[in-house]
């Protein structure tokens, strides 16, 4: 409960505060979030950072509107409680933020001890359908020679992790 609410207030306060950008980028990894939603607004944010542009809750939601999952987790009225619900400040950011890469390290130790075998999946797979995963990371051209196993060309500049979950076993055992 505690890193839902971290990651809620500051998801709100970056869409407030564009600046306290620099701060959390260099913090926290897309993956560090426990949910799709709040993982896809950060990677959302992430885009619009790269690209320049505003954070705010219309060019977020005019970034977002395609995406259906997003939408069936709250669309603009979940953009909307995170801007209005937060209630940091500058001055908390970072700790708020290196509290969020706790979290996320702690769960993917957790996870990188699971005896399974791991497989390479989007990190917006692995949050939708709620698999336990590792750090994730940008793919890139030398990724898809690495990889022993397929890698859909779609991932390329996407943000992909290894998952650890019963199916990779299942699989694996048979």
């Amino acid at each position: 409960m505690a890193a839902h609410l971290a990651e809620r207030h500051l998801l709100g306060y970056l869409m407030l505060n564009g600046e306290a950008w620099r701060v959390v980028a260099k913090i926290i990894d897309p993956g560090d979030f426990e949910g799709y939603p709040h993982c896809r607004i950060y990677l959302a944010m992430e885009t619009l950072a790269s690209l320049g542009e505003p954070m705010d809750i219309l060019t977020l939601c005019e970034l977002l509107e395609s995406d259906e999952h997003y939408q069936a987790a709250g669309g603009i009225q979940l953009l909307g409680q995170l801007a209005t619900e937060t209630p940091i400040h500058f001055e908390q950011v970072s700790g708020l933020a290196r509290l969020l890469r706790g979290f996320g390290v702690l769960r993917s130790s957790l996870n990188e001890t699971y005896q399974g075998q791991r497989r390479l999946c989007s990190l917006l797979e692995a949050k939708l359908c709620g698999l336990l995963h590792g750090k994730s990371w940008v793919a890139t051209i030398e990724d898809t020679i690495r990889q022993e196993q397929p890698f859909p060309q779609a991932w390329l500049g996407q943000r992909v992790c290894y998952v650890y979950d019963e199916s990779v076993t299942e699989d694996a055992a048979l």
